[in-house]
């Protein structure tokens, strides 16, 4: 999940749990204030990242040499 400001390359917000408080001034809360969701999907995590990464080239190595 992504929620940014105006449009969908705006500012992002950082932290989903605050409000929105945090992030605006008093002045730009007044305004009319457009916030963007957008669904990010399926993510991997960074140990399969990792992995992938740095064992894959070590395994497909090992492969070539046997075969």
């Amino acid at each position: 999940m992504r929620l940014t400001v105006g449009d969908a390359k705006g500012r992002a917000l950082a932290d989903k749990r605050a409000k929105l408080s945090q992030f605006f001034t008093v002045d730009e809360l007044k305004g009319e204030t457009v916030l963007v969701y957008k669904d990010l999907g399926l993510q991997i995590s960074w140990t399969v990242v990792f992995l992938v990464e740095y064992f894959g080239p070590i395994l497909i190595a090992c492969l070539l040499v046997v075969f």
